[in-house]
């Protein structure tokens, strides 16, 4: 789609940061429907959109070519069944992983406002949790500093394969007592705050 837009010499890229966010499509539905006015097209602005009406409006300017615009037309029904086809196979994945679930495991916070994104990764994780009995995504954030120290003493092949070792035997351990990962640099933070 981006390629069609600018052999149009349509610069979307250049006042929007996701041309297939809330305002570029829109803008490129638009087009493809048969749009060309460029104050018409603009009016998709949304507020948060940095770029102002005028920088939009100039930005939308260019040529109507009729390959381009049968090329723009076909990437975006391409990109439409493509999201469509994502869309069918994370409901499949979150229907199969609910009926994993067999426990129901706190994360520790509130969860983030419905239809989200934050949220969707929030869900994906405790049903991750609710299958496994333990939070497994904890474990990410505390192997960095691990894995950096490693790297200052050996070579980073060396450093990816003992930090994959030692994820594996987290996760084993985890998985076959119902542990929670411990976070030992912070609880020696912890013991030394009560101390």
């Amino acid at each position: 789609m981006q390629k069609a837009l600018v052999q149009m010499n349509i610069q979307l890229t250049e006042v929007l940061s996701d041309v297939m966010g809330l305002t570029g499509g829109l803008i490129i539905r638009d087009i493809v429907a048969g749009e060309r006015d460029p104050k018409a097209l603009a009016r998709h602005r949304h507020s948060r959109v940095k770029a102002s009406p005028e920088e939009i409006i100039k930005a939308l300017t260019g040529n109507w070519r009729d390959e381009h615009l049968f090329v723009l037309r076909q990437s975006l029904g391409m990109y439409d069944d493509i999201a469509r086809h994502l869309a069918e196979c994370d409901t499949k994945l979150q229907a199969e992983l609910r009926n994993l679930g067999e426990k129901n495991i706190d994360l520790g916070k509130a969860p983030p406002r419905a239809g989200s994104k934050q949220r969707k990764e929030f869900d994906v994780r405790q049903i991750l949790a609710n299958w496994a009995g333990v939070d497994l995504t904890r474990i990410n954030s505390a192997l960095g500093a691990f894995y950096r120290g490693l790297c200052a003493r050996m070579d980073k092949p060396s450093a990816n394969t003992a930090v994959a070792h030692k994820l594996a035997r987290m996760v084993y351990f985890m998985l076959t007592r119902g542990e929670e990962f411990v976070d030992q640099v912070q609880q020696r933070y912890e013991e030394q705050q009560l101390a």
